[in-house]
């Protein structure tokens, strides 16, 4: 029998209740009845887990504070990299800089040390064999390199953070997109809308700040 992207989930992510007592929040399948599409979400009181795919792509898995109220996530592709990658290497990563050749040394890295490469199957494998070593690995992965997020120990949560912002920021940098956005920001006295440039990250930069002003307290 067939098994969902949900039911695979449950079956590679159970550790997560038995282990670290998490409590399954959300356990979604596809409105469309895609067996590779749905959510799944895992949560305790300082930590959550948000695992979701659309219909058959890589499934994608973030952590997130409970306290910051599941905003501001982690991706961990992103935690996996910040574990694997060389100071050196990160530099070069988050480096905002039309240098064309740096550039394409940042693309290179990512590419090749991307968690997505340590997950390749045969082509000729079925779709449910596919999802299931994803998941597998994923799963195994975010045990590897996230685990003090899942016992609640958010201690080098702002170092991973940041990279995460600086990295997303160079990406856009090095697309040749714009890095503001028009946003509005409320109406004149004629009730017409006023209108800002703002960064494109700016919530995750003002996060971002809110962050390294709360370990500093610490």
């Amino acid at each position: 029998m067939t098994k969902t992207f949900v039911q695979l989930v449950k079956q590679h992510f159970e550790y997560l209740v038995l282990k670290y007592n998490f409590d399954l929040l959300v356990s979604t399948e596809s409105p469309r009845g895609h067996p590779w599409e749905g959510r799944v979400e895992y949560v305790t009181k300082l930590t959550f887990i948000d695992i979701d795919c659309t219909r058959g792509e890589s499934p994608m898995i973030h952590v997130s504070r409970m306290k910051d109220l599941k905003r501001y996530p982690v991706s961990l592709d992103t935690i996996y990299e910040y574990h694997n990658l060389s100071e050196e290497e990160k530099e070069i990563i988050v480096t905002r800089t039309p240098d064309k050749e740096f550039q394409r040394k940042a693309s290179e890295i990512l590419y090749s040390k991307r968690l997505s490469r340590c997950v390749l199957i045969s082509t000729n494998e079925t779709d449910e064999k596919k999802m299931d070593f994803e998941l597998s690995l994923n799963a195994k992965h975010l045990f590897q390199y996230a685990e003090p997020f899942l016992r609640g120990d958010f201690s080098r949560w702002l170092e991973i953070y940041e990279y995460q912002v600086g990295k997303m920021w160079a990406e856009i940098f090095r697309s040749g997109k714009s890095e503001f956005v028009l946003y509005r920001a409320g109406s004149d006295a004629r009730g017409k809308p006023v209108y800002e440039k703002r960064l494109v990250f700016q919530d995750s930069i003002d996060y971002l700040e809110s962050l390294k002003e709360e370990y500093r307290k610490k």
